[in-house]
C-alpha cells in the first residue's frame, strides 16, 4: 500500500493540465482543513516538534552544558520531531484531500454526462 504524505502525490488530478492540477490540489488541500482530523494531525506535528526540542535540549545539556551544544540539540530535536510529526499531519490531510478529490471527480463527470441542467433536456 502506497502512503501519500503530500497533496502533490494524489493521483486523482493526473489527467488535468499543470496549472489546473496545481489549482485543484490547493483548493482540495484547504478544504481538508475544515475537518478536525487535519487539525489533530497539525497538533500532533507541533507536539512532536516541541517534545523533540525539549529532549534535544536535555541531551545538549548533558553533552556540553549550556551554549552551542544545547542550541544544536534543540535544533536537531525539533527537526527529528518535525519529521516524525509530519507523518501524522500529512497522512490525515492527504486522506481528506483524496476524499474531496474523488467527490470532485464524481461531480465533474456527472455534470459533463448530464449537462448543465442536471439531466433535464427541456
Amino acid at each position: 500500500m502506497k502512503v501519500e504524505l503530500v497533496p502533490m502525490t494524489i493521483p486523482n488530478f493526473s489527467h488535468l493540465p499543470m496549472q489546473s492540477r496545481i489549482a485543484a490540489r490547493l483548493r482540495v488541500f484547504w478544504i481538508a482543513f475544515r475537518h478536525w482530523q487535519s487539525w489533530i494531525g497539525l497538533a500532533i506535528l507541533l507536539s512532536c516538534m516541541s517534545l523533540g526540542g525539549y529532549l534535544g535540549s536535555m541531551i545538549g545539556n548533558t553533552i556540553g552544558g549550556a551554549g552551542y551544544a544545547r542550541t544544536f540539540g534543540i535544533a536537531v530535536g525539533v527537526t527529528v520531531g518535525a519529521f516524525v510529526g509530519n507523518f501524522a499531519a500529512g497522512y490525515a490531510t492527504v486522506f481528506l484531500a483524496r476524499v474531496y478529490a474523488t467527490l470532485r471527480d464524481y461531480w465533474v463527470d456527472k455534470r459533463r454526462r448530464d449537462g448543465p441542467l442536471g439531466g433535464h433536456r427541456g
